[in-house]
């Protein structure tokens, strides 16, 4: 189990370059269920949660398949994984352009989760939104 909150609040309360809007589905900042739309506005704030299971846990022996001694034993760990996140973004001043602005947003799914070395991550999800909208995403990162 798990749980992130983030919050930008943008002190200046008077309409600001459109340039400087940058909210939620940038880097981190994403809502599962909306990767393939960007909420443009000045405050924002997100929960993320997650539960995670254990599938396989177990140490792999590469023998002499791997030549570098120090990776000779592969662990191996699989998990299942459910994940909610939430998350609003406030815009008083372009409300025209984006119909997800201004209000809470709701995305959650299952997903797989595949670790290697303790440091590569493979990600196969299914994630939601409060729009009915439903897709398979891939995701990968090495934890360095």
């Amino acid at each position: 189990m798990g749980a992130k909150v983030k919050a930008k609040w943008n002190w200046t309360r008077n309409q600001i370059p459109y340039s400087n809007y940058q909210a939620l589905g940038y880097g981190a900042d994403v809502i599962r269920g909306y990767e393939l739309y960007v909420i443009d506005g000045t405050d924002f704030a997100w929960l993320k949660t997650s539960a995670r299971f254990a599938l396989f846990d177990n140490n792999i022996s590469l023998g002499k398949l791997m030549p570098v001694h120090a990776f000779n034993v592969l662990p191996v760990k699989f998990f299942l994984k459910f994940t909610a996140e939430t998350g609003y973004a406030n815009d008083k001043w372009y409300t025209t352009n984006n119909p997800l602005n201004n209000q809470w947003l709701l995305g959650y799914g299952p997903g797989l989760d595949l670790l290697l070395y303790n440091n590569f991550l493979l990600s196969a999800e299914y994630n939601f939104n409060h729009l009915g909208e439903g897709a398979l995403y891939y995701k990968s990162k090495f934890n360095f």
